[in-house]
């Protein structure tokens, strides 16, 4: 059923009856409490609600009926942590049509063991997932995508891109726990959004096509973030500091600088980026690059020091990240007035650009 993106229901001035999701939900309600009449939180809880459950008619109706004893609020929370909310005890509807579990476990039984694997990997993807990363994570093929979407398990939107119900994701990624296959399965997320990442660096930065890049990696955005959560907790540190080195100038450019820097100190903080200089240079480089365009000169000063500093204890391999982190020292020279020093590092950031074009 029909149910208002966020920025549609800031303007619809508290009017639900328009859309037949939320619609649904307050006819159902006022069956079980007479005189159910939701303003303002309540509102914006019960449209959560039918985004949650993606306007499906037997999730809007089982959560409805939990009216008698919860607020929406309440609602709304229960259901995005887990499906067990989702179900009624009424003997006028057949056993799987009781809970969204059973119709979910009624749904596994028809997948063959191959879709039902397939199925269960995707829930470690975020924000949806394209045909390459359904591949290289959940070792999808093309028949077996075409099969799940088919069976309404998956679809697919106007970007071509594969989409997982938060309802279905919830369900698959119980199934995958069962089968101990999330560390292995983020695992493989983890390594294909790294590599995207540093994919995507250059194609940001110059070129024709910079604008599409930003759209994709905005696109991938929640991928990476799951990725970088998953780095930074169970996965592959330094996997994680490639994104985070990687990602600095989208942050930039699409207004993620917070984000971005938060995400660059998460890591500089741990003992393990000190095991790798190149990856710490890099980081420190993406956090001191977004400090300065926040506006925190000083402290974008010493990062990219400590990234200079890095850097040159590479050698020739670290040639490029030293070059970028002075170049950005140059700018916050200049934006905490020390003009004399400012000129003379983008003296030596031209002699090193001559360098490394004349290396290339």
């Amino acid at each position: 059923l029909e149910t208002p993106t966020v920025e549609a229901a800031a303007s619809m001035e508290n009017r639900i009856d328009v859309y037949s999701a939320p619609t649904l939900f307050v006819h159902t309600a006022r069956r079980i409490q007479a005189g159910f009449a939701p303003t303002g939180a309540e509102i914006e809880a019960i449209l959560r609600i039918c985004r949650v459950v993606g306007g499906m008619p037997l999730a809007i109706e089982l959560a409805a009926a939990w009216v008698r004893v919860l607020s929406c609020q309440e609602i709304a929370e229960e259901i995005e942590e887990s499906l067990g909310l989702l179900a009624t005890t009424q003997r006028d509807l057949s056993p799987r049509h009781r809970s969204m579990q059973a119709v979910f476990d009624h749904s596994w039984k028809l997948l063959s063991v191959e879709e039902q694997s397939v199925f269960a990997r995707c829930s470690v993807f975020r924000g949806g997932f394209t045909r390459e990363a359904a591949v290289e994570v959940a070792g999808a093929s093309l028949p077996i995508l075409a099969d799940l979407v088919d069976k309404s398990l998956l679809r697919r939107n106007h970007q071509q891109r594969y989409e997982i119900h938060e309802l279905a994701l919830q369900y698959a990624a119980d199934r995958l726990a069962e089968a101990h296959g999330v560390a292995q399965t983020c695992h493989r997320h983890l390594r294909f959004f790294s590599q995207f990442a540093e994919e995507a660096e250059p194609q940001l930065r110059i070129g024709r096509h910079v604008v599409q890049w930003l759209d994709r990696v905005e696109r991938e955005h929640d991928n990476a973030r799951a990725a970088i959560e998953w780095a930074l907790n169970d996965g592959e540190f330094t996997l994680g500091m490639r994104i985070v080195g990687a990602l600095w100038d989208f942050w930039m450019v699409r207004g993620y600088a917070r984000e971005g820097q938060a995400q660059a100190e998460r890591f500089l903080v741990r003992p393990e980026a000190a095991a790798d200089n190149y990856r710490r240079a890099r980081v420190l480089h993406t956090a001191g690059v977004l400090a300065f365009y926040q506006g925190r000169c000083e402290s974008a000063h010493a990062l990219l020091v400590d990234s200079i500093v890095c850097s040159r204890q590479l050698g020739t391999d670290g040639r490029l990240i030293f070059t970028w982190a002075l170049m950005a020292k140059g700018h916050t020279l200049i934006s905490i007035e020390k003009v004399d020093a400012a000129e003379s590092t983008a003296r030596d950031c031209l002699r090193l650009v001559h360098e490394l074009l004349d290396a290339s």
